[in-house]
């Protein structure tokens, strides 16, 4: 297929699937988290759902990303696409529950043992600065920890 076509015609030359759900699933090549694939010219290769919104839906707004309304990252099917800020992408897969937490997020300093353990000790009367060395955590971060603002669900 010649890359010197417009981009719309590529679109339609590669195509999608149309799935029971609704979704429009690109058939072309993908990302390796699904999103559909197409070069878009100047040696620059886009997600097909942001080219498929802009096509179909109109400019995506400066510093916004595409989001997917059906989770499903080779949709392309313009009435399951919005735009939003990285906050709102961020709430999605929180909300989906894509969002990695506590003992299985691979940044963390502790475990929720590590969290039951320090709640338990400030309440017996251990400081957040004894805590903090001896967890290697700063004592914001057993801050944190004791109000609830990191660990919550622990």
């Amino acid at each position: 297929m010649s890359r010197t076509r417009p981009v719309a015609d590529r679109m339609d030359a590669i195509g999608w699937t149309v799935t029971a759900a609704g979704c429009w699933e690109w058939n072309g090549a993908r990302f390796p988290r699904g999103y559909g694939a197409l070069w878009i010219g100047g040696g620059r290769t886009q997600r097909a759902h942001r080219v498929a919104y802009e096509r179909w839906v109109g400019p995506i707004p400066a510093g916004d990303l595409v989001r997917h309304r059906c989770d499903n990252p080779p949709c392309i099917n313009p009435a399951h696409l919005m735009t939003g800020s990285r906050r709102d992408n961020h709430h999605d897969a929180i909300a989906r529950g894509r969002h990695t937490r506590g003992d299985l997020h691979g940044m963390r300093k502790v475990s929720s043992a590590d969290v039951t353990c320090i709640r338990q000790r400030l309440t017996s009367g251990a400081t957040q600065a004894e805590l903090a060395r001896e967890y290697d955590l700063s004592p914001s971060q057993v801050s944190n920890i004791a109000n609830r603002r990191s660990w919550r669900a622990s």
